[in-house]
């Protein structure tokens, strides 16, 4: 008879227990996988056109707006708000819709674009030869 009370009292103790436990469990996996969904899903706010433009038009305050878009979608070329005074007066070299997030691509290269594409894309060390090229490849010279 004590054996019984013992497992009543037991599974009366033990089973509220567990439940509690596998709901904390079960929720903590739940808010774990909803913070890696949303993951890159915070917004950034970029330059976007807000009216139709075709090559060769203009850009001035009235042509551009700025919304807030997913970090993902946001990448290095997408301009962001503070770049607006430096776009004002460029011509467009692409059409464009309203609504479609102004790029660097979108505007023709200027003197000062060049330039810094050109330093970004400069090699951080030439080779004189090909000879160079294989011993450094090779192993036998060290950067």
């Amino acid at each position: 008879m004590k054996f019984i009370e013992g497992f009543f009292v037991g599974a009366g103790i033990g089973v509220p227990v567990f439940v509690v436990l596998a709901g904390v469990l079960a929720y903590a996996k739940v808010k774990h996988d909803e913070d890696q969904a949303r993951a890159g899903w915070d917004l950034v706010r970029v330059l976007v056109v807000s009216k139709d433009l075709r090559p060769g038009d203009i850009l001035d305050s009235q042509s551009l707006a700025i919304r807030s878009v997913p970090s993902r979608l946001a990448t290095a070329s997408v301009l962001r708000p503070e770049s607006a005074k430096h776009v004002l007066t460029h011509t467009v070299a692409v059409p464009l819709k309203a609504g479609d997030p102004l790029l660097t691509t979108a505007l023709p290269p200027t003197d000062e674009c060049d330039q810094q594409l050109r330093e970004r894309s400069a090699p951080s060390r030439t080779d004189a030869s090909v000879e160079a090229i294989r011993e450094r490849l090779s192993g036998a010279q060290t950067p």
